[in-house]
């Protein structure tokens, strides 16, 4: 039995960034942020962009050091440059499938902003607020309705 267990080739660079974008050391940080620029200019690794971006976006947004900000802004905005055929709205798009099978399509600021429409109840886990919120089928005539856990924070 091996002593560890194996990632998938495709799973380790994300690792090996994960790791250095939460390091402590801002030498070790800005590693991880050259990796993480790297990974989204790699067609392999399309299927993590979102969640190498989500990890930008977070340092962008809350790291102690202005220059990690910056380093994480300044990807962020070479990436979006380079995803001109991509609207930026789509980022925050999600599919919701009703009971029924039909898939609507919800922008996830519109949920979490929306507390008139759609019905919530706020939920803590592993530190963490989601908002469990009640989201309309879109498909006429369906009537039914399913539950989609979020983190609205950023929202």
């Amino acid at each position: 039995m091996p002593d560890s267990l194996s990632l998938p080739e495709v799973d380790a660079p994300l690792l090996a960034a994960a790791k250095l974008l939460a390091h402590d050391h801002i030498r070790e940080r800005r590693k991880g942020i050259e990796q993480a620029r790297d990974l989204l200019a790699s067609p392999a690794q399309s299927a993590h962009h979102e969640t190498v971006l989500a990890w930008l976006e977070y340092i962008a947004r809350h790291d102690l050091t202005d220059t990690m900000r910056e380093l994480a802004r300044g990807v962020l905005e070479a990436h979006a440059g380079k995803q001109a055929s991509r609207p930026e709205a789509e980022r925050f798009r999600i599919g919701v499938r009703c009971p029924k099978g039909h898939v609507t399509w919800y922008d996830k600021r519109r949920l979490c902003g929306d507390h008139t429409t759609f019905k919530r109840i706020v939920v803590r886990r592993a530190d963490a607020e989601l908002h469990e919120i009640e989201a309309p089928c879109g498909e006429p005539g369906c009537g039914e309705t399913s539950k989609v856990s979020l983190d609205c924070e950023e929202y």
